[in-house]
């Protein structure tokens, strides 16, 4: 059986993946990698607490969560290899904020807190492991691509939609980068990613009104 692990797994489509791994591949462990270990444990309860879940903590708006996850799930590994590294976790800010280290909050959970995490578990991943960024087709709808100059929106006004259309892009060029990079050492490690659509998540609970409804009625 593989060893998987989702960030953001225990609500919307890491719930959803978490649950279908469970129930329908022979995986030897799950690993929910979740800011609160409670909304985990309660993610876990809806699906029968299977022996194979395990909690991870980790917070992606914080480099230290994310350097502490990392020697925890190597612990929680011991001689065993991840096999599967679902980045899935992600943020849509309405309003600015930051992280911990003062990143702009939506690129900062979306990639820099998973291209850390991917990092520091590299050594962690089996020979032929499976790296999915979770991107969306929103990545196609930023207006000039990334910002380099002004990637915490000091510059600029703040546009939340903008934000997470970056957020989107910059998973879709670590990607491509992990794929360029194996390939050029003959790795078998493959890096995949993908727009999963658009339904009811986690990624919307702030929203309100028509916009609460909309993915209601969607989903």
């Amino acid at each position: 059986g593989k060893t998987v692990l989702i960030t953001g797994a225990n609500l919307g489509l890491g719930f959803a993946l978490t649950g279908d791994y469970i129930n329908k591949t022979k995986a030897a462990k799950v690993i929910m990698a979740c800011r609160s270990k409670e909304k985990c444990e309660e993610a876990m309860k809806k699906l029968g607490n299977d022996p194979r879940l395990c909690f991870l903590q980790l917070d992606l708006s914080d480099f230290d969560s994310v350097k502490k996850a990392a020697k925890d799930l190597s612990s929680m590994l011991g001689t065993s290899k991840l096999d599967a590294l679902i980045l899935n976790a992600g943020a849509l800010n309405l309003e600015k904020a930051s992280t911990k280290q003062g990143l702009e909050a939506t690129m900062g959970v979306c990639h820099f807190g998973h291209f850390l995490f991917t990092a520091l578990a590299w050594p962690m991943l089996s020979a032929e492991a499976r790296i999915v960024p979770v991107s969306s087709v929103g990545h196609t709808w930023t207006k000039k691509g990334i910002d380099f100059e002004d990637l915490n929106w000091e510059k600029r006004d703040y546009d939340a939609y903008e934000a997470y259309f970056q957020a989107k892009l910059a998973n879709v060029y670590f990607t491509k980068e992990i794929g360029r990079r194996c390939g050029a050492k003959n790795l078998k490690i493959t890096a995949v990613t993908l727009s999963p659509g658009f339904g009811r998540s986690g990624l919307y609970r702030d929203f309100s009104g028509w916009q609460d409804y909309l993915t209601s009625f969607i989903s």
